[in-house]
């Protein structure tokens, strides 16, 4: 398994410059350029966020590998979906080193806020998927090189681990994720949806029953 180096991880190089363009017309997709791309696995790379903070809470990374660059050389292992979730306390990964204390005026200490920002988390990466669908179907009715569409996207609970607020459970993280994918697949036809695989897990299970309730976090 290669060494992971923070410094010259090119996905980390390629998001930085993604994010700093993407401040620059929020809640639009900002596509990498072929020199952004050199040196990568990617095909195709964007990032969207939903505010101008200076620290990537909440943006959304999408990259597309090349197909000799697809995990078991499936077809469909054919992007990675990232982001980066909010912070509900002051601390961090194992491994991330020690926590500074200017670190404490990002973490959303009230609980609804922390909800909130997880729930523009889901709406903004459901938002990258759909809106990298619509440029590719595009692309090929103007007869222009185009990419896979996304059928799938597989979601995890973002923030429900080390960095959830202390006094808000798991499955209301994941629920407020939930409720966010909703936010953005709603406003979508039909045909034109992604599917949602969400991982598995008693969290989530609880998560998508609530949902499926019309529940809302703190219910």
């Amino acid at each position: 398994v290669p060494i992971y180096h923070k410094d010259k991880c090119v996905y980390r190089k390629l998001q930085t410059k993604l994010f700093q363009r993407a401040k620059q017309t929020v809640h639009e997709m900002v596509v990498a350029t072929g020199q952004e791309l050199e040196g990568t696995p990617c095909e195709f790379s964007a990032a969207r966020v939903y505010c101008t903070a200076d620290h990537p809470f909440g943006a959304a990374f999408l990259h597309v590998f090349r197909p000799d660059h697809r995990p078991y050389d499936h077809a469909r292992n054919m992007a990675l979906l990232y982001t980066v979730g909010a912070l509900g306390c002051n601390r961090k990964a194992a491994g991330e080193g020690s926590v500074s204390p200017g670190r404490e005026r990002l973490v959303k200490a009230i609980p609804a806020e922390f909800v909130e920002e997880i729930f523009k988390t889901g709406r903004n990466v459901a938002e990258i998927v759909v809106t990298y669908n619509r440029l590719q179907a595009d692309n090929k009715q103007r007869g222009k090189p185009s990419h896979r569409r996304i059928e799938v996207f597989r979601v995890p609970i973002v923030s429900g681990g080390i960095f959830k607020h202390p006094d808000v459970k798991p499955s209301e993280v994941a629920l407020a994720l939930l409720w966010g994918i909703h936010a953005s697949l709603a406003m979508v036809p039909v045909d034109e949806r992604p599917e949602v695989e969400l991982m598995p897990g008693k969290d989530m299970e609880d998560a998508y029953d609530m949902y499926s309730e019309g529940r809302q976090p703190g219910d």
